[in-house]
C-alpha cells in the first residue's frame, strides 16, 4: 500500500473531497494575492527578469487551480481530476525546489549577515539592537534568524506534499467509484439480457409444443 492508498483524510480530519476544495480555494487565493502584487511591482518600474518568470509562472498556476476548482466541485470527473492531480505535483516540485533554494541562500548567507550585524547595519538580515553587537551575539540572532525561516520553508514542503497525496487520493478513489459503477452497470446490462434471451426462449418452446398437440388432435 502507497502513500496515496494510506491518505484517507486531509489534515487527519477532512473528507478527500472537501480538502480538495479547500486546498483549490487556498492555491487560488495565495496565487491570485502573488499575481497581483507582481502586476503592481511591474507597474512601480520593477521589471526584473525573476519577477516576469514569477508573474508569467503564478498566472498559470491560478489557471490551473481554477481548472481544479471546476472539476472538484461540479464535474467530479475521474480523468480530469487526474489530471489536475499531475498538474499539482508539477506544482509542488516548483515549490519544493524554491524551498529548498531558500534554504540553501539562508545558510549561504551566514557570514555577510553576521559580518554585517556586528559592524551595525548594511543589508543584514539580522537586525542590530546597537552599533557595537558581539561576534557570539550576531551568530545567534542569525541562527535564530535562519532556524525559523528553515522550519518554514519545511513546513511549506511538507504541506504541499501532503495536500498532492491527498488530491492524488480523491482522484484514485473517484475512479475506483466509477469503475465500480460501470462493472454494477455491465453486470446488471448482463443479467437482463441473460433474462430476456431466457424468456424468449420459453415463449418459443411453449408455441412448439402447442402446435405439436393441436396437430395430434
Amino acid at each position: 500500500m502507497n502513500l496515496v492508498d494510506k491518505t484517507t483524510k486531509c489534515c487527519c480530519c477532512v473528507p478527500l473531497r472537501g480538502g480538495v476544495i479547500s486546498i483549490t480555494i487556498l492555491s487560488l487565493g495565495w496565487l491570485a494575492y502573488t499575481v497581483v502584487i507582481d502586476i503592481l511591482s511591474l507597474v512601480s518600474g520593477n521589471n526584473t527578469v525573476g519577477l516576469i518568470v514569477d508573474l508569467v509562472i503564478s498566472s498559470l498556476f491560478l489557471l490551473i487551480f481554477i481548472f481544479g476548482f471546476i472539476i472538484s466541485c461540479f464535474t467530479k470527473d475521474a480523468k480530469l481530476l487526474r489530471i489536475y492531480a499531475i498538474l499539482y505535483d508539477v506544482f509542488v516540485a516548483i515549490i519544493i525546489f524554491d524551498s529548498i533554494t531558500n534554504i540553501i541562500a539562508i545558510l549561504a548567507s551566514k557570514s555577510t549577515s553576521v559580518n554585517n550585524c556586528i559592524s551595525g547595519g548594511g543589508q543584514s538580515n539580522v537586525s542590530p539592537s546597537n552599533n557595537n553587537n558581539s561576534a557570539s551575539e550576531c551568530e545567534k540572532r542569525y541562527w535564530l534568524f535562519a532556524a525559523i525561516l528553515i522550519v518554514f520553508n519545511l513546513l511549506i514542503i511538507f504541506l504541499v506534499i501532503h495536500f498532492a497525496l491527498v488530491i492524488s487520493a480523491y482522484a484514485a478513489n473517484r475512479k475506483a467509484k466509477e469503475m465500480k459503477a460501470a462493472l454494477v452497470h455491465e453486470i446488471t446490462e448482463s443479467n437482463i439480457s441473460s433474462a430476456h434471451g431466457t424468456s424468449t426462449h420459453g415463449t418459443s418452446t411453449h408455441g412448439t409444443s402447442t402446435y405439436g398437440f393441436a396437430g395430434k388432435t
